[in-house]
């Protein structure tokens, strides 16, 4: 069965986003009133950040001409072999959430109705790149037959042939299902 969504829900990758684990692991969050640039490497566009005390953080951009300002509050959990993992809380819904969306105003992936790219792939589509995570684990280049992998250095024989083949189950699901586009082709 294919993934349909409907075309007017938008994709998180055309929002500019902040991620506080990312900020977390580049050790600004220290509680030191210290402003920082945070740029998303994709876009170049960026965002400044103010830690206050560890618990709130203050996020200026501009967006449109227009200047946003928000007190975003940080929560923490302990996680189970020890250590924190910081939350954003969003200021919307004040829900817990690792990645705020910038598109005007800030908010959640949720609030913003957005959906990941993912979500709207295909059968065929989805088949395809879980063969090529498979292969990429295998240090095979994308498109290579599954029969033509050679088994990597220190991998056992039996998790070798278990991913040659799984990637041949893809492959094969992969070509089962016409894609969109060719079927289209016949007029």
């Amino acid at each position: 069965m294919e993934n349909m969504t409907k075309p007017s829900r938008p994709k998180t990758t055309s929002f500019f986003s902040v991620d506080v684990r990312k900020i977390d692991r580049a050790r600004k969050l220290v509680g030191s009133r210290q402003t920082f640039a945070w740029i998303c490497p994709d876009t170049g566009n960026g965002v400044n950040i103010t830690d206050l005390y560890q618990q709130v953080a203050q996020i200026e951009y501009t967006c449109g001409g227009t200047k946003f300002e928000f007190l975003v509050p940080i929560t923490r959990t302990d996680c189970h072999l020890g250590g924190q993992r910081p939350w954003f809380r969003c200021p919307n819904c004040l829900k817990r959430v690792a990645i705020l969306y910038i598109h005007g105003p800030m908010a959640c992936r949720r609030c913003w109705r957005a959906i990941y790219p993912v979500q709207c792939e295909d059968t065929q589509l989805r088949a395809w790149r879980r063969a090529n995570r498979i292969r990429a684990q295998l240090g095979a280049p994308l498109g290579i037959p599954a029969y033509l992998i050679t088994k990597p250095k220190g991998m056992h024989w039996r998790k070798y042939e278990e991913l040659v083949s799984q990637i041949a189950d893809f492959e094969k699901r992969g070509m089962e299902s016409t894609p969109n586009w060719l079927s289209q082709l016949d007029n």
